[in-house]
């Protein structure tokens, strides 16, 4: 009897491991396909993790209040960054450059637009476009 159990216990453990396996696959073919390692870490992802992180240190907090609290100059919970690579005159992108807009999850309140663009050695420049308050 201990041999059937055990064989069955076998033949669920081998299941498992190819159903991991096969998880493992379809995460990685799809972080391949949509062209971003599993970190998140292409420009965009940068671009906007950075701007967030600049939010409350760059600017006076209690000019975007709806965004940042002014104590711990963090911003509030659900606050997100959305990044775009901006046209060029010519119809094309201007290269490693990006258009953000920041505001909170729910889509209401505070909207602010931020120039975000890379320099060397790892600087960045980041300049407010507009903000606006519904």
């Amino acid at each position: 009897m201990s041999e059937v159990m055990n064989d069955s216990w076998k033949s669920k453990a081998r299941r498992i491991a190819a159903f991991v396996a096969v998880a493992v696959v379809v995460v990685i073919a799809s972080n391949a396909i949509a062209g971003t390692r599993p970190g998140g870490n292409s420009a965009r992802a940068v671009a906007e993790r950075k701007v967030l992180s600049l939010l409350g240190n760059s600017w006076n907090p209690a000019h975007i209040p709806q965004l940042v609290d002014a104590q711990t100059r963090l911003p509030h919970n659900n606050v997100h960054a959305f990044c775009r690579p901006p046209r060029a005159l010519s119809g094309g992108t201007v290269s490693g450059s990006f258009t953000c807009l920041v505001r909170p999850a729910d889509h209401s309140g505070a909207r602010l637009y931020l120039s975000y663009t890379p320099l060397p050695g790892g600087h960045v420049r980041v300049h407010w476009l507009a903000f606006s308050t519904h």
